[in-house]
């Protein structure tokens, strides 16, 4: 009995088990992070990130301000065409 237990049962509830788990995973990008330059705080991080590249013509922004790919504000990042 003991035996038949570990050879079929517990394999089977660990596969089943591996099965259920894999639809708890989510598979979403995470944004790169992103900060703007704040009139009196200084560089300040995006909240949530961008996902605008660093080429392009038109400037990415957060609200009125530009945002930078950088803390040290020199890598700016655009809208995607």
């Amino acid at each position: 009995m003991k035996k038949s237990f570990f050879k079929i049962i517990l394999p089977a509830f660990a596969i089943l088990m591996a099965i259920s788990l894999s639809f708890a995973t989510t598979s979403e990008e995470v944004a790169s992070p992103a900060y703007y330059d704040h009139p009196v705080l200084g560089a300040q991080p995006v909240p949530g990130g961008s996902d605008c590249p660093q080429t392009g013509t038109i400037e990415c922004m957060y609200g009125e301000f530009p945002i930078y790919a950088d803390e040290g504000l020199s890598i700016k990042l655009f809208i995607r065409n």
